[in-house]
This record gives structure tokens, C-alpha cells and sequence, in this order.
């Protein structure tokens, strides 16, 4: 039998009826308002990143600094020769042999003229030497060396070394009398003779101005090798040896120059830790109203032509 489905009650279906809600005026100007304000927020907020991204786009890329890189344009045989000329002045036993003294002497153009006045008799023994710095044909290496006569009576000291020098086509020599400062066989065969320097010129200013500058030259090296103070008043840009002692002034040749100048070449001889070495200097003095000198350069050599 088939179940009738008659037993189920039927549903009526209701009508939906749309009605429109009435917004009041007051509301529909208020939402206008908020309306507007949001639109016009929004295409502010899209301008102001539409800019951010092209000013960034604009600005040029941050410049990465350039260090220039500083070149050793040293030759390498300069190097050697220095520091076998180095090697060679500091390594003695004492009073120099002919054999120590030729081989040092082999380093110079022409063998320093000295008036030396004292002879070293302390042997010395070089410990280490580094290049501080090569300008105008001068080398300046940092020297550690040993000076004593036994090994509990030893005293280790570090200077300064300048070394004056010339060549060409990759041979050198040593071109005068080294220098201390306070803190290879590449020898040319050939060398111009006129370079030769020789402390026989005798100047010609009157005894009273010689006596005069003399005193004034005693009393810059004592000041040179006891206080940079003192050195200051009578003394430009020049830095004190303190611990050397002040031996002798061996030579001098004076030039009186224009507006009150001197032009003074002097060699003296200096002491360090007993040991006795001999220096060339160029000073430029002038002379003050008052009488007195200053010195307003110093230079360590003497040039060949000195006395022109």
C-alpha cells in the first residue's frame, strides 16, 4: 500500500513586504560629512606615499668614500743598502779597525771629512733597525742598539738615525754624516766630484761677529742637548737631544746675509752613552733688534757648494 502523505499540514507561506526606512536629515548630512572627509584623508595619504617613494627614487645613491691608497714607491735596494750601511756603523768591538773603518767608508761617495776630536772605545752592537721614513734624499730609520764592555755593563738605547744619500740607475751611497734624532753593496762607482764637501773654506766676517755667533752656537747646543724650554726661546720648530752631551763645535764657515740674516755651517761632535759621532748643520739665524739670535731653521748637512 502506498503511505499517504495528505496527514502533513501545509504551511502557509507569508509575504515579505520591502519597506524603506526614512533616515533622518540630520543623519544623512552627518554620514555625507564623514563620507568626505575619509575620501578626501585618503588621496592625501596616497599622494604623501606616491612622494615618499619618488623623492626616494631621486636621491642619488650615498657615495662610498675613495681612500687613496698610498703606495711604497721605496726601491727595495735602497732599502738594503741603508741597512747594511746601518749595520755596518753600529757594529764595532770598540776602537775601529783600518778593515771596520774601510768598509764603512766604502758606504760614502767620498769619506766624510771630520774634525773629530774624540775616539770611540766602547764597542756597540746593533739589535734592530726599521725605516721611519725616506724624504729629500734623506732616510730616517728607528735604531735599537747595545753599547758596553761586558754584558752586565751594557746600556741599550733607541734614536733616530738620519741618513743623507744619493745615486742613480738603482746604485746609492751615503752623501755625508748621518745624524741621531731623540724619540747591500749598491754603492755607485762614479759620483760627480763636485759634490765632494770639504771644510777648508775660511769665511770672512770680522772677529768680533765670529766670537759673537760662536757663543750663541755654544749655547744652542747645550740647550739642544739639555732642555727643549730653553731651546724654544732661541730656537724654531727644533726638538732637544735630550741624553746626548754636547762635546765641541769642530768647524764653522759664517755668511752675513741681507736684512740682518746668518747662514751658519757647523760641524759638531756629539756623545751618546759614551760613544762620539760627528754632525753637519745648516743653520739660518737672524739677528733681533736687541742683538740677540734665533734660529729660524735647521737643516743637518752642509751642502758641497757651502762656501760660493
Amino acid at each position: 500500500m502506498k503511505a499517504k502523505m495528505g496527514f502533513l499540514p501545509k504551511l502557509k507561506k507569508k509575504k515579505q513586504k520591502n519597506e524603506m526606512k526614512l533616515i533622518s536629515q540630520k543623519k544623512m548630512n552627518l554620514y555625507f560629512v564623514g563620507g568626505f572627509f575619509g575620501i578626501v584623508l585618503l588621496c592625501v595619504l596616497t599622494v604623501f606615499v606616491a612622494f615618499s617613494k619618488v623623492a626616494r627614487l631621486s636621491d642619488p645613491a650615498p657615495k662610498t668614500e675613495q681612500v687613496a691608497l698610498k703606495t711604497d714607491d721605496v726601491d727595495n735596494r735602497l732599502r738594503l743598502f741603508l741597512e747594511s750601511y746601518i749595520s755596518s756603523y753600529f757594529n764595532f768591538s770598540g776602537e775601529r779597525t783600518a778593515e771596520e773603518t774601510e768598509t764603512l767608508n766604502s758606504y760614502y761617495n767620498f769619506a766624510p771629512e771630520t774634525k773629530l776630536q774624540a775616539t770611540n772605545k766602547i764597542p756597540t752592537t746593533l739589535l734592530s733597525s726599521k725605516l721611519v721614513q725616506i724624504k729629500d734624499n734623506i732616510a730616517v730609520y728607528r735604531v735599537y742598539y747595545e753599547v758596553g764592555l761586558t754584558e752586565k755593563d751594557t746600556q741599550k738605547i733607541t734614536v733616530l738615525f738620519g741618513i743623507p744619500y744619493g745615486g742613480s740607475d738603482g746604485q746609492y751611497y751615503v752623501a755625508g754624516l748621518p745624524f741621531f734624532r731623540a724619540v747591500e753593496n749598491l754603492k755607485a762607482q762614479e759620483v760627480d766630484k763636485k759634490q765632494q764637501l770639504q771644510l777648508n773654506a775660511i769665511d770672512d766676517v770680522s772677529q768680533s761677529d765670529r766670537d759673537a755667533l760662536r757663543t750663541f752656537l755654544l749655547l744652542f747646543f747645550k740647550n739642544y742637548t739639555t732642555s727643549q724650554d730653553n731651546l724654544n726661546v732661541i730656537a724654531k720648530d727644533v726638538k732637544s737631544l735630550n741624553g746626548a752631551q754636547f762635546k765641541s763645535i769642530d768647524y764653522t764657515f759664517f755668511k752675513i746675509e741681507e736684512g740682518n740674516k746668518v747662514t751658519a755651517y757647523v760641524q759638531a761632535t756629539l756623545e751618546i752613552a759614551g760613544t762620539v759621532h760627528a754632525e753637519n748643520y745648516t743653520f739660518s739665524i737672524v739677528k733681533k733688534d736687541d742683538g740677540s739670535f734665533y734660529v729660524e731653521k735647521l737643516e743637518y748637512v752642509i751642502p758641497s757648494g757651502y762656501a760660493k
